[in-house]
């Protein structure tokens, strides 16, 4: 990934953001860079609070939160999540860590969850 531009009050948000959830779900430095394709360095210079200045960049990481925020309501909180998350799901044929490491498994995950929860929330309006 390129060197980080001008870190604006939205990027910081979307870097912390994201750092958190990958240390909720427990991911190493080398699992986020299986996931992003961000390196080491591009990980510690985002850990200062500069983002890379490529779209493909904030996209991934706006495509990881939104995962994230999709599957936290389903899971209850972050070790139920961490538990889906490294497990085998038979609906999305695979490991969802697995799945994410490809930009259309993200997206795959992230719409299944996306789905799941709104089956949820139109559940919850029968009741």
């Amino acid at each position: 990934m390129t060197q980080a531009a001008t870190t604006t009050a939205r990027d910081e948000v979307l870097i912390k953001a994201f750092l958190r959830a990958t240390n909720n779900l427990g991911l190493s430095g080398a699992d986020i860079e299986k996931i992003t394709g961000f390196s080491e360095a591009t990980l510690s210079r985002m850990k200062s609070g500069s983002l890379p200045s490529d779209k493909k960049c904030r996209h991934i990481l706006l495509i990881f939160l939104r995962m994230y925020r999709s599957l936290i309501p389903l899971a209850g909180d972050s070790e139920n999540a961490k538990e889906w998350f490294y497990n085998d799901n038979s609906d999305l044929g695979g490991i969802p860590f697995e799945l994410v490491q490809t930009l259309m498994g993200l997206a795959d995950v992230t719409n299944y969850l996306d789905t799941m929860g709104g089956k949820l929330w139109a559940h919850s309006l029968e009741v």
